[in-house]
């Protein structure tokens, strides 16, 4: 892996870090209220990761 992957996954982190921060009290309100469940947070789980394996993937065969 490369420095430029690194700096990536290290910003893409911090980013999420971040927004979960300045975003707890929205998203505590949508769970409450129900409408956002445990399934929409595996989704989005699992679609994150997926798009990480992606970049991954593209990245490596863009070098």
């Amino acid at each position: 892996m490369g420095i430029n992957n690194i700096l990536a996954v290290i910003t893409i982190i911090l980013v999420g870090i971040s927004f979960s921060f300045i975003f707890k009290g929205l998203f505590l309100e949508l769970f409450k209220n129900g409408i956002l469940t445990k399934k929409d947070s595996i989704f989005v789980l699992t679609t994150t990761i997926l798009v990480f394996i992606v970049y991954t993937f593209l990245e490596k065969l863009h070098h």
